[in-house]
């Protein structure tokens, strides 16, 4: 008997009934039929042992298992044969993942294995998650699937970006990408910059795992009849009545594809509350700070959109009716003193610098400026005095806070808290976090909306 590799390596004879030294290392080309000193052969997973066996004749005459006295010593004559393994198939955009294992028995094999892997980021180094502060214009695989993933294109329109990802059932982002909005260009020509990216991104996914997308999920700013898919009001876009659900179904040539519309912050407190911040609360309030102020209201998983798409708007609450006119018409609107851009006004004024932003004013808190802590403050009591408003309309129990301003962190969030806490009399107090998705949270949540209109589609069948 003797041993070898893969490639029938030979190792030392061992006479048939003698029993080995040690422990048996591979696998018998034979199938086990030839025992040591009539016990049988352990082998190890994916050898192959090279048998010294009787002759063919006297093979028919010897019981199985049973040693033949005297039984010429011969190498066995049907060796298994070695195949190269083969090379592993070339994937779209790079993604060479595909790996073959051998069975145990040696003699066939099974399906190639797809293995997921991530795509280098900027400098060569693996990126994963959702990661959409980088370039106006960018695409980046993120986890290459098989091709009968199901997949819906997500897509968040912004003022002067947009941010798209094809997202999987389990909410995680399979590809990546941003385009600027291009609104120099006029609205009509943001329609069709939308239009155009949602294609490109349906291709990707056709490209990627031979299907169409499920369905296409939407977050416009300003005013949206979701029910409708128009996006009624923009001001950011200078949209009017665009009925983008129709639009969007045209170009595509899908009509069946569902198509869900959001608007852009209670998609992002969607996202927020139930995969982020607030996730397995039941009751949130997601407040940005960021242009305006606004809010999303959660309940059990989903936003409440208001009877007209227009609830938490809680930038409109008057908190110094003889404050500045904000642009809805009225005085002393929260959003003229606690946005992240009514902070960045209040702070250039103070400082003397135009260009001055709301960060500039956070990082001047943390140095102890006197002129910036007295801005801040006027922003934080002007909050706090909207927020205790919010909360007692409608008690939430988690108060997620994001947006621009929210990323000064605990410089914004710790004094918040104890200005809303001054306020509060019969009120329940609820835990106020800062976001956790960042500007990734309005991607994530048209997705979800996306999802969520396939759920109600297949619940109503």
């Amino acid at each position: 008997m003797s041993y070898g590799g893969r490639t029938g390596g030979v190792g030392p004879e061992v006479a048939l009934g003698q029993r080995p030294a040690g422990p048996l290392s591979g696998r018998c080309v034979h199938r086990g039929r030839h025992t040591a000193a009539g016990s049988p052969v352990r082998l190890g997973v994916g050898s192959v042992l090279r048998v010294a066996c009787p002759s063919p004749a006297a093979r028919r005459r010897v019981p199985r298992g049973v040693p033949a006295p005297g039984a010429p010593r011969a190498r066995c004559a049907r060796p298994r044969p070695v195949r190269p393994r083969p090379r592993s198939a070339h994937l779209p955009d790079g993604d060479d993942a595909t790996e073959t294992a051998r069975s145990p028995r040696g003699s066939h094999r099974r399906p190639p294995v797809r293995r997921p892997c991530v795509d280098a980021g900027a400098g060569g180094h693996p990126k994963s998650g959702l990661d959409l502060s980088r370039q106006s214009r960018e695409t980046v695989p993120v986890t290459p699937r098989l091709n009968d993933t199901p997949y819906v294109v997500a897509l968040d329109v912004g003022g002067t970006g947009m941010k798209a990802a094809l997202v999987g059932a389990d909410h995680a982002p399979l590809h990546r990408a941003r385009r600027p909005t291009g609104r120099d260009e006029g609205p009509d020509a943001v329609v069709d910059n939308v239009l155009s990216f949602v294609t490109e991104l349906r291709e990707t996914g056709l490209r990627r795992y031979g299907a169409e997308p499920a369905a296409v999920g939407i977050a416009v700013p300003g005013i949206v009849d979701d029910a409708t898919g128009t996006a009624v009001y923009s001001a950011n876009l200078d949209w009017r009545d665009v009925p983008l659900r129709d639009l969007l179904a045209k170009r595509l040539d899908a009509p069946g594809t569902p198509i869900a519309l959001g608007h852009d912050v209670r998609t992002g407190g969607l996202a927020e509350g139930r995969i982020g911040a607030g996730a397995g609360t039941d009751r949130f309030l997601f407040v940005a700070l960021g242009t305006g102020v606004a809010g999303a209201i959660g309940i059990d998983g989903r936003v409440e959109p208001g009877a007209h798409g227009g609830a938490g708007e809680i930038g409109h609450i008057t908190v110094r009716p003889d404050g500045p006119e904000c642009g809805c018409g009225r005085r002393g609107c929260l959003e003229v003193f606690a946005s992240a851009a009514a902070v960045g006004r209040a702070w250039a004024a103070a400082c003397g610098d135009p260009a001055a932003t709301a960060a500039d004013a956070a990082e001047a808190v943390t140095a102890g400026d006197p002129r910036a802590l007295a801005v801040w403050r006027d922003a934080l009591d002007a909050l706090a005095e909207g927020l205790v408003t919010a909360i007692t309309l409608v008690d939430p129990r988690v108060l997620i806070v994001g947006g621009g301003l929210a990323e000064a962190g605990e410089t914004l969030l710790a004094p918040l808290r104890e200005a809303v806490r001054a306020r509060v009399t019969f009120q329940q107090l609820p835990t106020i976090v800062p976001a956790a998705l960042g500007d990734a949270a309005g991607c994530l949540g048209a997705g979800l909306l996306a999802w969520d209109l396939l759920s109600a589609e297949v619940s109503s069948r």
